[in-house]
């Protein structure tokens, strides 16, 4: 299997809001993202120079998302 990671794009709003709404991937992290919520999470996170967020894409298209946050100079959670 092959995967590409990328920045976000706007185009990646619809299935990062089925990966967001979903309740069962969800279930140990918050609660499910309402669409409103998934725009602001491109829009502020997603599309923005920090936290680093990049899509992961496989042969069928959007895969989901790793995000880079930054907690100190020296350190940084992959998640």
């Amino acid at each position: 299997m092959k995967l590409n990671i990328r920045r976000m794009r706007e185009e990646d709003l619809e299935p990062l809001h089925r990966l967001l709404s979903d309740p069962l991937v969800m279930k140990y992290l918050e609660p499910p993202f309402s669409e409103k919520k998934t725009a602001a999470f491109l829009k502020n996170c997603g599309m923005k120079e920090e936290p680093l967020v990049f899509t992961v894409d496989d042969e069928n298209g959007f895969a989901g998302y790793v995000i880079c946050h930054p907690y100190d100079p020296d350190s940084m959670e992959i998640g």
